[in-house]
């Protein structure tokens, strides 16, 4: 299974490569078709160099080609994947600022409904403005290829923290949480849902986030039902109504949040039993939850717990609500916090006091002077 994902990914790569030195015209068609021919009978006999290198050794390729075969562009390298392309680091030569630039794969361009999900995803981010939201910069098209443009933020993927760290302290995944949440808040302001939520589309730095891939993004007024490919789905965190595929709200972005904040506590993801959920859901019965991890306030697990109830009816009714549970939590389990303004408070008091008796002490001797002064 892990050879065939390698072989996929590193075929969807080079499909765009192809597409990109065609569209530009860096390498002339035929000298491309045969290039690749002859990579293809490598390939059969168990050799699959990529098709970068393989050009770059054949001579029809160099690195600085590569590097500018986007207009504007310097790309650097490939730093990962999303559902549906391929995201390179690059250098934008105007603005001079490092970018991320995500190519939608031509295998999925072929389909509509895969195309659409892109262009919503471009029309989405060029509404966005907030300091938690990956932030769109341009989008275009290169022949058949789209592709968009977002700031590029150097740090690591919630997904990736956990594996590296452990689960969060709960101070630090609530506080994480509230992060999430605002920034939903504003897609949610903008009449979309986010619909693919998880802890691999969190990205973390110095303890702020950034929500990032919008490709199955939607808006509250398109009433279609979902539609996605179970192959490309991250079915541990969706809402029952989007795994059965019923049109969703915001209560579905909140039962994605409540799974990434068991993830971030537990440190695994929420077992599921989907047949079992949809029991539940058709008696109407509420799904109890225990966080399996000792210390962690009865508060917080119950608010995790009515997140992720299967009925979008039994979870928090609007925004406002779970923002101030998310508020009161943190008041009232921030022990650090709770003494640094304390502590504020000692301090103006002792300063002010300190104030208070010098003056009473040199009351007479100021007095004298200013007498002194006035005559």
């Amino acid at each position: 299974m892990e050879t065939a994902k390698y072989f996929f990914e590193e075929q969807a790569e080079d499909i765009i490569l192809e597409h990109l030195c065609l569209s530009t015209g860096a390498i002339p068609p035929k000298t491309l078709e045969q290039d690749i021919l002859a990579r293809q009978k490598l390939m059969a006999k168990g050799q699959v160099p990529d098709l970068k290198n393989w050009l770059i050794k054949e001579g029809h390729l160099t690195q600085r080609q590569f590097a500018q075969l986007i207009p504007g562009y310097r790309i650097v390298a490939k730093i990962g994947e999303s559902n549906l392309g391929i995201l390179y680091k690059a250098f934008h030569l105007q603005m001079k600022r490092w970018v991320v630039i995500k190519l939608l794969n031509p295998k999925f361009a072929k389909h509509e409904s895969e195309t659409m999900h892109f262009l919503r995803e471009i029309y989405a981010l060029g509404k966005f403005d907030h300091p938690y939201v990956l932030r769109g910069l341009d989008s275009g098209k290169l022949g058949n290829l789209y592709y968009v443009v977002t700031e590029y933020f150097d740090g690591a993927s919630l997904e990736q923290y956990v594996k590296a760290h452990g689960c969060l302290s709960e101070r630090a995944a609530l506080h994480l949480g509230l992060q999430v949440l605002s920034a939903l808040e504003h897609l949610w302001q903008h009449g979309f849902v986010h619909r693919d939520l998880r802890p691999a589309n969190i990205m973390i730095r110095n303890r702020q986030i950034k929500l990032c891939d919008f490709g199955w993004i939607r808006a509250f007024s398109q009433d279609a039902q979902t539609t996605f490919h179970l192959a490309h789905a991250h079915c541990e965190f969706m809402s029952p109504e989007q795994l059965s595929g019923e049109s969703v709200d915001f209560r579905s972005d909140v039962y994605s949040l409540g799974a990434i904040l068991y993830f971030a506590l537990c440190g695994n993801i929420m077992q599921r039993n989907i047949t079992q959920d949809f029991a539940l859901i058709q008696t109407h019965s509420a799904r109890p939850l225990k966080i399996p991890r000792p210390n962690i306030h009865a508060d917080t697990e119950d608010m995790v717990a009515k997140m992720l109830q299967l009925d979008p009816n039994a979870r928090f009714s609007n925004a406002p609500e779970l923002h101030n549970t998310f508020e009161t939590l943190l008041q009232q389990y921030c022990p650090s916090r709770q003494r640094s303004v304390v502590w504020h408070h000692y301090v103006l008091a002792i300063v002010g006091l300190g104030i208070l008796i010098f003056g009473l002490g040199h009351w007479q001797y100021l007095r004298t002077i200013w007498l002194k002064i006035s005559s």
